[in-house]
């Protein structure tokens, strides 16, 4: 039986909890390697490591346990945030935290998971930068807008703000470009799939398989849709059910990047024109129109990655 280890991390410390002959050991380490790997090294053979995913503060403790052979499971702070709550705490500290992850991997009975390498690590901090890069020239692209309503706007301000945008604007492409370039080699078939569904282009089939891993972790379309952010919430208590909107509690990159895809295949793909225009037949909203085709997309990507073949565009009609 394993023995599960709570780690709560801070950019500075880390704080850990386990249960050793069946009492509670707990304490803190600094976030530094050599710490680290100094105090892993001493843990049982069997040890389990929890922890929630922090950015990349997670990563150092992480990637020590995974090479001395330990398992290890990163949770999603949402779930933990649950967990915590179902078991009505009053109080919050980073000690606290640490115990509450042992407990939540003990009774969970949690399974280890494998980080992936080194350099797929290296293009998602590329993909994160992008999406930084892109949230940025958003803000400035409102700033101008703001300012375009001043009935005096400064001439100077109006400048700065421009060749700011202009900047990133010119790193946001060269950055694409570098991401598009160097896929690694046992994504280059995938892609080739990927880029034969009609409306999805190669950045998008690229950002698709990096954030996904080639989709190693997905059974299915509705977890990539899920994944993605466009899955409906639902609501049902009693007689009472509601669907609502999208649950937005996924990548917008991805999302924002699929969106612009349905725009195209709702033109040139066959399957997504033909349920566009039933839906919008049906009196159906434009936008309902739309995220219905970004399942379909979602699906026939899904679909080719997995089966490892072309989109073929009347498949779907020839078939009807």
């Amino acid at each position: 039986m394993a023995h599960y280890i709570g780690f709560d991390i801070g950019k500075l410390t880390i704080h850990y909890a386990y249960y050793k002959n069946g009492e509670l050991v707990q304490g803190e380490l600094k976030n530094q390697l050599d710490k680290i790997e100094a105090f892993i090294a001493q843990l049982p053979s069997d040890s389990h490591g929890v922890m929630e995913a922090t950015g990349l503060y997670h990563f150092p403790l992480a990637y020590a346990l995974q090479a001395q052979g330990f398992i290890l499971t990163v949770v999603n702070p949402a779930a933990s945030k649950g967990y915590s709550q179902s078991l009505l705490s009053i109080s919050k500290t980073d000690a606290s935290d640490a115990v509450m992850l042992q407990r939540l991997g003990e009774e969970r009975q949690l399974k280890g998971m494998m980080l992936p390498d080194k350099d797929w690590q290296t293009h998602r901090h590329r993909l994160l930068n992008l999406q930084h890069l892109q949230n940025d020239i958003q803000k400035l692209k409102n700033r101008i807008s703001e300012l375009s309503f001043h009935p005096q706007p400064d001439d100077l301000s109006v400048m700065m703000i421009e060749d700011q945008l202009e900047l990133l604007q010119r790193q946001q492409k060269q950055l694409e470009e570098k991401v598009t370039q160097e896929l690694p080699q046992n994504y280059q078939k995938q892609l080739v799939y990927g880029v034969s569904v009609k409306g999805i282009g190669k950045k998008t089939a690229t950002f698709l398989l990096l954030f996904t891993q080639g989709l190693k972790d997905f059974s299915s379309p509705k977890a990539l849709a899920k994944f993605i952010g466009i899955a409906p919430n639902i609501y049902q208590s009693g007689r009472y059910q509601k669907r609502g909107r999208i649950c937005k509690k996924g990548h917008p990159q991805l999302r924002s990047l699929l969106y612009n895809c349905a725009k195209s295949a709702k033109r040139y793909n066959s399957a997504c024109k033909a349920l566009y225009e039933k839906l919008r037949a049906k009196g159906k909203p434009h936008k309902i129109a739309m995220v219905a085709i970004m399942h379909k997309l979602v699906r026939q990507f899904f679909a080719v990655i997995k089966n490892e073949t072309l989109y073929q565009d009347d498949y779907q009609l020839n078939k009807g």
